[in-house]
């Protein structure tokens, strides 16, 4: 029995992620499911529950990636120190592509910063700044981690209007640009400059 909204918010995103995952599996070629899945997938329970059991693991170290990328020389990561300035945006973008991106080959800078569209380019300067602002202004009382925070305010930009949503995407990237855009080292830049959760 689910007591609260936000246990129902997080039960329909886990339904919502499960389907998601057996999708993509199952589209996936016989030859796939032969080599890497276990026998009796997608038929057999336990089969199925390994399988999404390793995609949540696997899930869960990517997340924590791309948190340490968005961090980069704001918060010093075990075991990389802080080396220098905070990333613009296209540094960021650089290396969170670096990092994440599966390339069996190097591309050129101007390449990689084309293939982010601005959509995707203003979701990173977002997720960067809540985070800073969570690393900043978490309260060690409230048990609500910061990835379900910024789910609710992304739900919330979601149901807003067309023009909402621009002039959000404008804010969080002036925002981003006006923090982080200076070539500053982020102690340099001081926590006082940050803006609270809003």
């Amino acid at each position: 029995m689910v007591s609260n909204s936000l246990s129902l918010t997080v039960t329909v995103k886990n339904f919502a992620f499960s389907t998601h995952i057996k999708a993509y599996i199952q589209s996936q070629s016989p030859s796939f499911h032969k080599d890497y899945l276990p026998p009796g997938y997608p038929r057999d329970l336990s089969a199925s529950a390994k399988v999404l059991k390793l995609m949540r693991s696997l899930l869960k170290k990517e997340k924590c990636l791309l948190r340490t990328l968005l961090l980069h020389n704001i918060k010093e990561q075990n075991p990389r120190p802080i080396d220098g300035a905070v990333p613009d945006l296209d540094g960021l973008v650089l290396i969170i592509d670096t990092y994440m991106a599966a390339r069996k080959q190097v591309r050129p800078v101007a390449d990689i910063l084309q293939s982010y569209l601005a959509s995707v380019r203003t979701r990173l300067a977002f997720l960067r700044l809540y985070i800073v602002v969570h690393l900043i202004h978490c309260d060690p009382k409230e048990n609500i981690s910061q990835w379900e925070l910024i789910d609710q305010q992304l739900e919330f930009v979601k149901g807003q209007s067309d023009l909402y949503r621009i002039v959000y995407s404008r804010v969080v990237e002036a925002i981003d640009k006006e923090l982080f855009g200076h070539g500053m080292k982020f102690e340099d830049n001081g926590p006082q400059r940050h803006p609270g959760p809003n």
